[in-house]
């Protein structure tokens, strides 16, 4: 079995440092865009040349409390700009951040002890969208609580991300931090079941509360032999090898997968499921639906899976599984082309009498997702659009429910981590708002 430790090395101050003054020396040949949750990097970046490191962590902190994790899940920003080092590598930003965020991650971004904490609010759901509105309205004094159905805090980052990518250490470090803000944890809490929304508005004495439960659920590809054993979503597989390693109950069994893994799709989850069912002893294959110029994940990511050994079959559709004795043996794909259609635009055909086998003991699938709120249903009033998802007021994370927030997955299914977190944020200064109204 392969090593699940972290695969890209961080960098030493020196280098950190030598490499935000080289920055700063392009600064005015910059172009694109920088990161949204850093508003500037180069105030950091500044008092970093100067060699002032805390103070350069505790203002990235301020813009960003989940530093550790962006740094390493979020993609490369000011990508029109190649600036290189006197080691002629490409300058990661991301790399700097990461570098501040692991050398302060228990350190606060103001003294927040001794504030007097102000309202009550309730935070449904402990993964990124919960942890990051929890730090901002935790850093303003208010009294936060987290609740979480599972048995163990960090929702999406501590269940589905690999450790190759997101070590536990850096999830706990974030936990640690909620706690040093007076956050407050309450797992194996189903909401609305276990506790319903008027419970915790009458009894619980929260002035608000922010839904930012329930992971996304994932779409099927829609073929014919898709329920046969050895068929799994990339998020069930992700989940169940994260419990297996870190010896969760009842998930401790080892994950059987076989010695070939065929993966349909090519998104950020189906490159971790691949590359984790490669670290579990297997030989595995991506279907590409196109060229590797298709692929709409960062380069490092596809240079990463091909370095470590995944296959990349491109121009491939899946069009049914090939099971024997309800397990899964092989998926059937199609070939694929390009053609040219009437109106001269460049498109993707299928070639129907084209069709080969992909032998696989596991099939893992990553199609995309659709919201998970079949339990918010249970809400009196609250409003849920044609999707699925959480209603919301436009551009803003206010809900049809008075004092019910919502962000993240539950109101956008397949938005990417910035984009939740950005989520988090708004949510986060609308609550403050509210509670100051």
């Amino acid at each position: 079995m392969g090593t699940f430790e972290e695969v890209r090395l961080g960098l030493s101050q020196a280098e950190a440092i030598e490499n935000a003054r080289i920055f700063l020396e392009r600064e005015r040949a910059v172009k694109g865009q920088g990161c949204p949750l850093t508003a500037d990097i180069f105030p950091i970046l500044k008092l970093l040349a100067q060699k002032d490191v805390r103070g350069a962590a505790l203002k990235l902190f301020e813009a960003d409390p989940l530093a550790a994790v962006t740094s390493r899940l979020a993609p490369e920003f000011f990508n029109e700009t190649q600036v290189y080092n006197r080691k002629a590598a490409r300058i990661s930003l991301r790399a700097i951040q990461r570098f501040l965020a692991d050398r302060f991650s228990g350190t606060r971004p103001i003294d927040a002890a001794g504030i007097s904490r102000k309202a009550k609010v309730a935070v449904i759901g402990s993964g990124p969208v919960g942890l990051m509105t929890a730090l901002f309205l935790g850093r303003e004094g208010y009294a936060v609580t987290v609740f979480e159905s599972s048995s163990f805090p960090g929702g999406s980052l501590a269940a589905f991300y690999p450790e190759f990518r997101l070590p536990a250490a850096v999830v706990n470090a974030v936990l640690t931090r909620c706690a040093a803000e007076g956050v407050e944890f309450k797992l194996n809490v189903l909401f609305p079941r276990t506790i319903s929304a008027d419970e915790l508005f009458d009894e619980g004495g929260f002035s608000a509360v922010l839904l930012a439960a329930g992971a996304s659920v994932p779409e099927r590809l829609g073929i014919a032999g898709e329920d046969a054993a050895g068929v799994i979503s990339a998020s069930k597989m992700l989940f169940l090898a994260r419990a297996m390693r870190a010896g969760r109950e009842p998930y401790t069994t080892p994950v059987f997968i076989g010695g070939k893994v065929v993966v349909a799709g090519h998104d950020e989850m189906a490159f971790d499921a691949a590359r984790t069912a490669l670290r579990m002893g297997a030989a595995v294959t991506m279907v590409i639906n196109g060229a590797e110029t298709d692929i709409r994940v960062s380069g490092d990511l596809v240079r990463e899976a091909a370095e470590e050994g995944v296959k990349f079959k491109t121009f491939s559709a899946p069009v049914s599984v090939k099971s024997e004795a309800g397990c899964a043996k092989a998926l059937v794909c199609r070939h694929l082309d390009y053609r040219v259609d009437d109106a001269g635009r460049l498109t993707v055909v299928e070639h129907s009498d084209a069709e080969f086998e992909l032998a696989a003991d596991t099939i893992i699938v990553s199609h995309g997702t659709r919201a998970n709120t079949k339990f918010l249903s249970e809400i009196p009033g609250l409003d849920l659009n044609l999707d699925g998802s959480v209603w919301l007021k436009p551009d803003s994370s206010y809900t049809s429910v008075r004092k019910i927030f919502a962000a993240g997955h539950v109101t956008r299914p397949g938005a990417s981590l910035l984009e939740v977190l950005i989520d988090a944020r708004r949510a986060a200064s609308e609550i403050t708002a509210y509670l100051n109204g």
